[in-house]
C-alpha cells in the first residue's frame, strides 16, 4: 500500500483513517471503527478470512506454505469479518488449509482490475487456468 488511507469498504463506510489506524492500540485494544464484514459486492457476510498475520498486522509463519497449499496438514492463520477489534487479523489459533475462506483486499484506488473484477464483470474471466 502506497497511500496512508483512508482505509473504507465496499460500501464507502470507513473503517480506519491510515494505515497505523488499521492496527492502533485504542483502550488497550486493537480497534477499528467498524468491522469488515461486506464483501466486493457490498453484500455483509460473516465469516473467517485468511490473514497469515498477527493483531498488528505483522506476518506470521502460519500462512498455509505462502499460500500455495489446500493441505488439511499445512496451516494458516485466520481473522473475522465481523470483528472490529484485533481479531479481524487474528481471530484463532490456526486452521487447517483445506478449509476455503475469503480473503481480505486492500487498495490505493477504486479501479484495480483490468478485467472488471471489482465491478462484477465477468466476461473476460475463463474457468481454464492458463
Amino acid at each position: 500500500m502506497t497511500t496512508n488511507g483512508p482505509w473504507k469498504r465496499p460500501d464507502g463506510v470507513q473503517i480506519a483513517s491510515s494505515k497505523a489506524d488499521l492496527v492502533d492500540a485504542t483502550v488497550g485494544e486493537y480497534q477499528l471503527a467498524t468491522s469488515i464484514a461486506v464483501d466486493e459486492f457490498g453484500d455483509y457476510v460473516g465469516a473467517f478470512t485468511w490473514t497469515g498475520s498477527g493483531s498488528t498486522g505483522e506476518a506470521l509463519p502460519e500462512n498455509c506454505g505462502d499460500w500455495t497449499s489446500a493441505d488439511a496438514g499445512a496451516v494458516g492463520r485466520q481473522g473475522y469479518t465481523q470483528e472490529s477489534r484485533g481479531y479481524w487479523t487474528t481471530a484463532t489459533a490456526t486452521a487447517g488449509c483445506n478449509i476455503p475462506h475469503r480473503l481480505y483486499c486492500f487498495s490505493n484506488v477504486g479501479t484495480i482490475f483490468a478485467d472488471g473484477f471489482e465491478a462484477g464483470t465477468t466476461s473476460s474471466w475463463s474457468a481454464a487456468v492458463p
